[in-house]
């Protein structure tokens, strides 16, 4: 499993950067095929692209296999459900993040690609992950990632959806969370670029208040919040997280309908 490329030197001008970032990231899948093209005779109407990226830090590992379990048997059943209702092309990215940030699977694939259960909890155990948050630096590469898969498969009329999934604060370079907001900010698809943020207490963290603050300041637009009892007992926790995932995940899934 091959991580996504370290940050390049950011020059000056930092929305020339984001949007040349994009443009080299784009110039990366194509060479290595990593983005599945459209096929004309089976799919139609604008490419949509999501990325998925999750929290696989120290503090989520007891929630690793639910997690995968829960995209496996919730996500991945509602993407299906939406592609029988909808021609769209649809891809899928998926990035774990930690210290470092690694994809679950090379690129953007089709439902057909990726098959009924693409992740398991394995995946969060590679080196890299199980330790602190690099949440900022996660946003930002999501967001280069997304966007130049839309480029490659159609930069007029393609659009993105991002949904990060995290239960801590970001303790990893960089701190600030100025660098998100920057390429948020000079993105070239704004009405078509969905981005939404949840946060699942599962413990001593952020509240609410201090959770909206930290989004809002990246630009994230969709800010959730889910809390787990810390008191409950084990399978109480499994119920709590299964029910909140599946109220996350219908919310990116219906980001297809517009």
């Amino acid at each position: 499993m091959s991580k996504r490329k370290p940050d390049i030197e950011v020059p000056d001008n930092k929305a020339v950067f984001s949007l040349r970032i994009v443009e080299i990231r784009a110039e990366e899948m194509r060479e290595k095929r990593e983005v599945t093209q459209v096929d004309p005779d089976k799919e139609t109407g604008p490419p949509i692209v999501f990325d998925f990226i999750f929290d696989a830090s120290g503090s989520m590992a007891e929630r690793y296999g639910e997690l995968a379990d829960c995209f496996n048997t919730i996500t991945i059943p509602s993407l299906r459900e939406a592609a029988v209702q909808y021609t769209n092309p649809l891809r899928v990215g998926c990035l774990l993040f930690s210290n470092e940030l690694v994809p679950a699977w090379r690129g953007f694939k089709t439902l057909e690609e990726l098959g009924d259960r693409p992740m398991n909890a394995g995946m969060f155990r590679q080196p890299g992950l199980g330790g602190n948050t690099a949440l900022f630096r996660a946003m930002e590469s999501g967001v280069e990632w997304t966007a130049a898969a839309m480029k490659l498969l159609d930069p007029d009329n393609a659009m993105g959806k991002i949904a990060v999934l995290t239960d801590g604060a970001n303790n990893q370079e960089p701190m600030s969370p100025q660098g998100v907001a920057n390429i948020m900010g000079t993105i070239q698809y704004p009405k078509s670029f969905k981005t939404s943020i949840a946060y699942f207490k599962t413990g001593q963290g952020l509240s609410y208040e201090q959770f909206r603050e930290m989004a809002a300041a990246t630009k994230f637009e969709g800010v959730e919040f889910y809390e787990i009892a810390p008191k409950g007992n084990d399978e109480e926790q499994r119920r709590q997280f299964r029910h909140h995932f599946g109220i996350f995940s219908k919310k990116q899934t219906n980001a297809i309908k517009g």
